[in-house]
Order: C-alpha cells, then structure tokens, then sequence
C-alpha cells in the first residue's frame, strides 16, 4: 500500500534517520514515540506538506514523492478536530467530497447518511462545530476523513484532547468502523494506550529513527535494545551474565544482587550463549507479590523489603529492595489486590518473577 523508503527527512535542526516503513492494505499502523521523535513531521511528509531531503514516498508501488498533497487522495485528522466553524456539520463533512470533484450523488449521500448514523452524528448535521463537544468535534473530523474514501487517512494525535470516558468510547468506535470499511490508516502517537488499541502494527521512533516494529505482543515483550524497553514501560533494568543455557531455559546470573534467575528460552534469545553479558528486564505488572506469611521455596523467588507505595486511581506502583543487596526492583499491583494484601512501607515480602516474562536485551553501545 504505502511504503516509506530510506527516507531521510530535515526541518531546522531536525533530522530522521533513512526511514523505512510499509504499511499494509487495511492496515492501521501506529507510530509510536516520545515529544519531540519527529512522528508529526513524518505524517505530514507524508501528507506532502513537507518535501524529503532524501528517498521516496510510495503508494501502490507508484512513486508520489513530489506529488502536490491535493493529488494524494489521503485524508487528515488532526488532535485539534480542525473543523470550518463558518459552516455547518453537514457542510463539513460533504466539503471534502465537493472538492475532490468526485460529486454528492446518491450513493455517496447514503454512504455519508451511514458514517453519521455508525458514529451517532446523524442528530447534530444542522449544528455548527461551535456548538459540539470534543468528542463531537472528533468524530465528526473523523466522518470527514472517511467521507472521501481516501486511499489512506493519516491520524495526528487523534484522541489526545478527549476525556478518558469520550476517549474509550471513540476507541471502539473507530475499531468498528474500521471492521466494517477496512480503510487504511497511519496513526501517531505517544499513548500507549492509544496506539495499542487502535492499531495492528507499531513502529517504535525515538530520535528520528525506528528502532522496532512489529505486533502487539513482540515489541510489549520483545523489545529489540534497552531505549526502546525503556520507553515501554521496562522499568526494571539490571545487568546480568549467563551461566547456563539449554535447549528451553536460560540461567542467568544476577550481577546487583547476586542471585540466580531462571529465564524460559525463545527463538529471539538464540543470540545468548554462556557467559554472555546481557541485560534483563521485568516489566513492574509481571512482579508478583506472593500471599501469605510462610515463604515458599522455587525459582525466581526473592525476599524483599517495601520501601515505598505510589497510588494512582486504580493501580499502586511500589518500590522494593532486596533484603541482602541493594538492588531495587518496582511492582505494580491493582487497588483490590493491595488492599486484600495488607501491605505498607516496612513489610517485608515474598516476589515470584515468572520466567516467560523476563526480557533479555543486548548491552548498551
């Protein structure tokens, strides 16, 4: 559908890194990034509001690199529902159609008629934007966008002005919608949440380069170098070195804390081998905390100390160390479970890391 390749793309002092990407037909493809990555400037190169110092933009195999943004066929949805406020709902999402010359006939008067009745607008068509709320706005942006049956809809930030209640439910919307019409779409953003639920694919972009795309699942938990674990989420790093490895287990050795953990082996770890030097990382959700005042003995069990709890609305981020070294490890538990465990700075606890969620990352440099 549409590929990136080798693109290399400057704005003041500014620069990506030869980017090369393929989004396939149907596709939602996420780019997902920290402030400042470059992910805005790269949606509106695309877009071509912005001219590559080098490489090509592709779509269909067709080179469109230097072709003017009003030829593209793609359709725009910003994060600040840019909406014409001299003109009524209706009037904003038949604008598109009219001009692109491609007419309000029928058909597309009932395709309109269903985006508004599929994203519950149909009753605000009289309104001007003025009168909306921001969910409103959104999805009216959104039944602009699609109107037009772009080749591709690019997504800025989509959701990021919505209250969490308006976001959710646009969520699932777009997800039906998308379903149902099977359009493609390329998505920006630096929500986690966001990006996981809206796209298929994600690209990891950090300082102008993409350092991991893939699946849900491999880059949440296969993450490729310790930059990107960080920026998901991989609070707990240490270092490490093998000691052991067979044909399904890694034995690694605990280099701060000088305990031994047991690591389930998969095809992607095939680079470790005895006496590697390595870096291992938990995410804080898949620390457990065991239950109870005996001790258990197995692996991956250690004893540690709570130092701290940090409460947010539904989840408690604690902070623990080893009870025999300094080595500090974080936990996140659910509000239901921190109360059922009855736990405060002080006490003294059990943790079980289960093997198949350990990451194992090459060094730094």
């Amino acid at each position: 559908m549409i590929e990136l390749r080798n693109l290399t793309i400057r704005a003041q002092d500014f620069e990506t890194e030869s980017l090369s990407l393929f989004v396939r037909p149907g596709e939602v493809h996420g780019l997902i990034g920290p402030s400042g990555s470059g992910k805005t400037l790269i949606l509106e190169t695309i877009a071509g509001l912005h001219k590559p110092h080098k490489g090509n933009i592709l779509i269909d195999g067709k080179d469109i690199t230097l072709l003017q943004p009003e030829k593209r066929a793609f359709a725009y949805v910003p994060q600040d529902a840019s909406l014409f406020p001299h003109l009524s709902v209706e009037e904003n999402i038949g604008y598109g159609v009219k001009v692109s010359n491609k007419g309000i006939n029928s058909e597309m008067k009932d395709y309109i008629r269903h985006l508004c009745e599929r994203l519950n607008i149909q009753h605000l068509l009289e309104r001007s934007p003025a009168k909306l709320s921001g969910g409103e706005r959104q999805r009216v942006t959104l039944a602009r966008a699609l109107a037009i049956r772009p080749r591709l809809i690019l997504l800025d930030e989509p959701m990021s002005a919505l209250d969490p209640a308006i976001k959710e439910e646009t969520y699932y919307l777009f997800k039906e919608l998308h379903r149902e019409l099977k359009f493609t779409a390329f998505l920006v953003t630096h929500d986690f949440e966001e990006a996981f639920f809206l796209s298929d694919v994600f690209s990891i972009l950090i300082d102008g380069k993409i350092r991991q795309t893939g699946k849900r699942k491999e880059v949440l938990y296969h993450p490729k170098d310790i930059r990107v674990a960080r920026f998901l989420g991989v609070t707990n790093l240490f270092e490490g070195y093998v000691e052991d490895v067979s044909q399904d287990y890694i034995v690694l050795g605990w280099r701060d804390a000088g305990e031994k953990l047991i690591v389930r082996r998969t095809f992607r770890d095939r680079w470790v081998t005895e006496d590697t030097e390595l870096i291992w990382g938990v995410r804080p959700e898949d620390v457990h905390i065991i239950k109870g005042d005996r001790k258990v003995s197995g692996e991956n069990l250690f004893d540690v100390n709570l130092l701290s709890i940090y409460s947010g609305k539904n989840i408690h981020n604690l902070v623990s160390r080893l009870s025999q070294d300094s080595a500090v490890i974080k936990i996140s538990v659910r509000d239901i479970i921190l109360q059922k465990l009855g736990i405060h700075a002080g006490s003294e606890l059990q943790i079980h890391i289960n093997p198949e969620t350990i990451i194992l990352l090459p060094p730094e440099g």
